[in-house]
């Protein structure tokens, strides 16, 4: 047995003094809740000191078994050693080595996992920004699907946001975005080259039943349209902009996103019930959703859009758009003022505009 400082007296004596406290075993394996102070000190090897603390918990555990928690002592085998590979306890989610205080790292908000700064190749400039904007850092694991940055789950965190009515949380949201697409080098293809190019148009691509109105009731338009089809699954408007860009519709969800925090961060030019809304059409035959339904469709997959959104589209991309309704009704007055050309804001007169 090793040196019990105390021998001779109750051991209850020696075990329990005045005020809770926890006594711990050195590997831990065994603790001693109670209402007492322990005023023992045990000296020797591991394995006598473990088997005077068993010895002395037989001896009171009747006295004290509401006060006291067993943990099963783990055998040799089970103990860790040093020559046993250790988990890492802040392991970089893309490289696997540690991220400590020798090296610059950052955290993931969704997955609170650590990201060497080195392996996303943040820059100074980069790291200062979202540091003094306070702005949320997704990793790569979170923030990408199928290899690639994941427009889906950006417009799942904007939606997040505009479903608040604090207007900082709006506002980070977006530079977050903004954020995030910079560091992983998203970005769509060059607008202003796009649209002075002229994609080849299949004829699996032409709208038979749009050709039929159109050539009824406004067939001049054909000399210099097509009416194309997109899918119709509510992301018309965004897939439309994409393909009359692209040649694809695949870019309907970015443009989405860009759309979304275009809104956010110029409030003044989306909401007519703000002091200093700046009206981009003046006209008072139009009538516009409110700012928050605005919000909420356009960081929805799937939602209805209107011509706000276009105008927003038409900001983001800085490109006019040419927004056409075929006069299918007798009264005109009904179509007219959706074909119109939409400049957003800072769009010049200058630029050629997209049809669609």
């Amino acid at each position: 047995m090793g040196d019990c400082k105390g021998a001779g007296q109750n051991p209850m004596d020696l075990l329990c003094r005045a005020t809770d406290a926890t006594m711990f075993t050195p590997d831990c394996s065994a603790t001693i809740i109670s209402q007492w102070t322990p005023t023992i000190a045990l000296t020797g090897s591991l394995e006598t000191v473990l088997a005077t603390s068993v010895a002395l918990i037989e001896v009171v555990k009747e006295d004290v078994a509401d006060y006291i928690v067993l943990r099963e002592t783990p055998k040799p085998d089970q103990i860790e050693t040093s020559t046993m590979p250790r988990k890492r306890r802040y392991p970089c989610s893309l490289c696997g080595t540690s991220c400590n205080s020798t090296c610059s790292s950052v955290e993931c908000n969704k997955c609170k996992g650590w990201i060497h700064r080195r392996c996303i190749a943040l820059t100074d400039k980069q790291l200062e920004a979202w540091d003094e904007n306070a702005l949320t850092f997704v990793c790569r694991v979170c923030a990408f699907e199928g290899g690639k940055f994941s427009s889906h789950k950006a417009l799942e965190r904007l939606k997040r946001a505009a479903a608040s009515t604090d207007v900082e949380i709006l506002i980070d949201a977006a530079r977050s975005e903004k954020f995030l697409m910079e560091i992983y080098g998203v970005q769509l293809l060059d607008t202003e080259s796009e649209a002075e190019q002229s994609h080849q148009i299949a004829d699996d691509q032409v709208n038979s039943i749009a050709l039929q109105v159109l050539s009824k009731y406004h067939p001049v338009i054909m000399e210099t349209h097509a009416p194309l089809c997109v899918t119709s699954d509510g992301n018309c408007l965004f897939r439309a902009v994409s393909l009359a860009l692209y040649g694809t519709e695949e870019f309907h969800a970015s443009l989405r996103v860009l759309c979304a925090i275009e809104m956010i961060e110029n409030r003044a030019h989306y909401d007519y019930e703000y002091s200093l809304f700046v009206d981009h059409f003046n006209d008072p035959r139009l009538v516009f959703d409110k700012y928050d339904v605005l919000l909420k469709d356009v960081t929805k997959i799937g939602s209805f859009s209107g011509l706000m959104t276009v105008s927003a589209i038409s900001a983001a991309l800085n490109l006019p758009i040419q927004s056409y309704c075929p006069p299918t009704q007798a009264a005109y007055f009904l179509n007219e003022p959706l074909s119109r050309e939409v400049r957003g804001r800072g769009v010049t007169e200058r630029q050629k505009s997209i049809s669609f």
